[in-house]
């Protein structure tokens, strides 16, 4: 089974969600590929991100505290 994969977004250094993915992980029998993208602080950034997520059909989890930048990302996540 090939390695599934989550982006961890964070306008920080990421750690926090990246310690939620593991511990939720840790559940299953396999170990994902966590690529931390920290630092995020533009919807161009957010849009990148999303665009590689749906290619890898990855997961994307996040922490960011401008509430623009969350709705954009869900929004943006949402779309087929």
């Amino acid at each position: 089974m090939d390695n599934k994969i989550v982006y961890v977004v964070s306008d920080s250094v990421g750690e926090t969600a990246d310690l939620v993915v593991r511990a939720a992980m840790g559940q299953f029998p396999f170990a994902p590929d966590i690529r931390r993208v920290p630092y995020v602080e533009d919807t161009g950034t957010l849009k990148e991100v999303i665009s590689i997520a749906k290619s890898n059909q990855a997961l994307i989890c996040f922490t960011l505290v401008k509430p623009d930048m969350r709705q954009y990302l869900v929004t943006e996540a949402a779309k087929e």
